[in-house]
């Protein structure tokens, strides 16, 4: 059976540990049936078809006239194997992913004379729509909430490139070398959707700042290199995790320690 769609895409988010998940609800102006389509990123997601992560490639496009919407690989270069056509598109990155990723929206009107576009996207992801001219009739902007109407008839293809923009910052708050290894609380603690660590380093080493749950699942590693001695800053950017309890862990050549954080929203 084939879904008649309402003519609206909208865009919300839905982040879980390392997958960052954006989610299109399409429709083309008709009265019944809805379509929904994922993507986003995923550490071990790649540029085929994914089963791991609910991919699976879609039966061929119905007959004209009845709604459809799908992502496809045709005229990405290099093309991506997707055969018919996907529902779900993610690619490989964590939450701690900075860069765009292209993807290739197709779609089809049923009883419906438009495709009407929405999208409410988080902050540190933002992205464009344009047709495959090279935007030469469609070329919008997405970032926050806004929308588009699509209806001219000849297009039935979009690239959508989604910028994903999660660097993690950090940066040495002092030229003072300090005597021992510190780890520092948090602050502020309990926080909402951010909060700075603040550690000592005294002496030239690799040094390995990670975030886990209280299941202690890994969910982020905020440093993973090598640094001079001195004292450092990260800012840790929580807003599209959950609330609760986590804890951070500093682990150098000869001290590992843990504390503990609260982020409330």
């Amino acid at each position: 059976m084939y879904k008649i769609a309402l003519g609206i895409i909208f865009i919300s988010v839905n982040i879980y540990a390392q997958l960052i998940n954006l989610q299109l609800i399409i429709s083309d102006g008709g009265t019944v049936g809805i379509d929904t389509l994922n993507f986003g990123l995923d550490s071990v997601a790649t540029d085929s078809i994914d089963t791991i992560l609910g991919e699976y490639q879609l039966p061929p496009a119905p007959p004209t006239g009845v709604f459809d919407c799908r992502f496809i690989g045709t005229d990405l270069n290099p093309q991506l194997p997707f055969g018919q056509g996907l529902n779900r598109d993610y690619r490989q990155g964590n939450s701690s992913y900075t860069g765009s990723k292209l993807y290739e929206l197709k779609f089809q009107r049923g009883t419906g004379n438009l495709i009407n576009i929405h999208w409410n996207l988080p902050n540190k992801i933002t992205g464009r729509l344009y047709d495959l001219f090279g935007g030469i009739v469609v070329n919008d902007s997405m970032y926050g909430s806004g929308d588009i109407n699509l209806t001219n008839n000849a297009i039935n293809k979009l690239y959508m490139r989604v910028n994903y923009d999660f660097a993690i910052g950090i940066r040495k708050i002092s030229q003072l070398i300090p005597k021992v290894t510190s780890l520092h609380q948090n602050y502020p603690n309990p926080f909402n959707s951010s909060t700075k660590i603040k550690f000592s380093n005294p002496n030239q080493c690799f040094v390995k700042l990670s975030v886990f749950d209280v299941t202690c699942k890994l969910i982020e590693i905020l440093v993973n290199q090598m640094l001079l001695e001195g004292v450092y800053e990260v800012n840790w950017d929580a807003s599209l995790k959950a609330s609760g309890i986590y804890f951070y862990k500093l682990e150098t050549e000869n001290v590992v320690n843990t504390k503990k954080m609260i982020l409330i929203k």
